[in-house]
């Protein structure tokens, strides 16, 4: 797992693999980032990766923005 932190901690990132299940040869890669907009809101994108065979077979991005509920 790889994970790093930008200037002034406004931004975190994160790689790793998930290896494949037993019985199966597809593995994930997945990068996660999480930064503040300029609204001072948390926001996150996760990339998700199919990798069979060491090649990409596909995958995924999941854009997020963080809110506070109340109640």
């Amino acid at each position: 797992m790889t994970v790093r932190v930008g200037p002034m901690a406004r931004e975190l990132a994160a790689r790793y693999v998930v290896p494949p299940a037993p019985g199966d040869d597809t593995a994930l890669r997945v990068t996660e980032s999480y930064r503040l907009d300029g609204q001072g809101r948390l926001v996150g994108t996760m990339t998700l990766r199919f990798v069979r065979g060491g090649e990409e077979r596909g995958g995924f991005t999941w854009h997020r923005v963080f809110v506070r509920e109340t109640g």
